[in-house]
């Protein structure tokens, strides 16, 4: 019987063959890309961050995928986030997914990162305008501003998003934001999705913004899913019926609530029904490409024929 040699115990030993961290890419971003769907990355960004901490490797590749999927719920965190893109530009470049939630046009920070961003990696953008009561509150002490917006810092957040090229854009509403900036912002988009972002796939319009300023466009031009609503109002069948029979809208999605709601809405807003009753007489080239998506009173959608 052999005796066990001192090399023999070495070789046994010995570490595995490491393997070069590009190879956990593929992994990563499959495992990185399933969590995203519902929390914009927030789940599987806590999963990530640890990894940048194994090596140096690692963290060059790790880095890119934290950055591809960011949501900015606040005014804290989009001021922070600019901060950051201040210190660290090279961010910018891999953001894919980009959604600032409570935003006002007239904050500068947002044109800040949207200039960092201006990135072909940049593919969705989300802006879901909002006035904050902190953010009112100063400018009304301070000059007025909120009654006479000034249409600078508008001039420069359209500027900002001029320069990028996204597939998808999503409108979220502007609640609570004066008047003027909102008809401004209505203009604004519409000269953008004619001009800049001729390359928009999916268009989603929600509230007060909403979708009848662009009724005209969205009769006439093309896109491959188009998303409207909440804010449909029976008033406007006709551009609904439009934008349905637009040969070069492939698929629509018309979201609204179900015929009783616990929530005041106007009497004018269209139900579920209303939908439907439109609808049937339409041919089936447009049906087949209608959803009638019904928010339920928790908020989960149900898609309905």
């Amino acid at each position: 019987m052999p005796y066990t040699t001192s090399s023999t115990i070495s070789s046994t030993l010995q570490s595995p063959p490491v393997l070069p961290a590009e190879l956990f890419v593929p992994i990563l971003e499959q495992t990185y890309a399933t969590a995203t769907t519902e929390d914009y990355g927030v789940g599987s960004l806590r999963q990530l961050l640890p990894l940048r901490l194994v090596s140096r490797a690692f963290g060059q590749v790790v880095t890119p995928l934290i950055f591809q999927h960011v949501c900015l719920d606040s005014d804290e965190v989009q001021q922070a986030f600019a901060q950051l893109l201040d210190n660290r530009p090279d961010f910018g470049q891999y953001i894919r997914d980009l959604r600032f939630d409570h935003v006002h046009p007239l904050q500068p920070h947002v044109e800040h990162i949207l200039l960092a961003c201006k990135s072909p990696n940049l593919a969705n953008l989300e802006l879901h305008f909002e006035d904050s009561e902190e953010t009112t509150g100063a400018a009304d002490s301070a000059d007025d501003s909120w009654q006479h917006p000034p249409r600078d810092p508008i001039d420069r957040l359209f500027h900002a998003l001029a320069a990028l090229r996204p597939t998808s854009f999503r409108n979220g509403g502007v609640d609570s934001i004066n008047a003027d900036i909102s008809n401004w912002l209505g203009e604004e988009f519409l000269a953008l999705f004619e001009t800049d972002w001729a390359q928009l796939q999916t268009l989603h319009l929600d509230y007060d913004l909403g979708w009848s300023v662009f009724a005209s466009h969205l009769s006439s031009h093309a896109y491959e899913r188009v998303i409207i609503g909440p804010s449909l109002d029976i008033r406007s069948k006709s551009d609904v019926l439009s934008i349905a029979r637009n040969p070069g809208v492939r698929s629509l999605a018309l979201r609204v609530f179900p015929n009783s709601h616990p929530f005041r809405w106007p009497d004018t807003a269209m139900k579920a029904d209303d939908l439907r009753a439109l609808l049937r007489d339409e041919p089936r080239s447009v049906k087949d490409k209608v959803a009638v998506v019904v928010l339920n009173d928790s908020g989960i959608r149900s898609f309905e024929a």
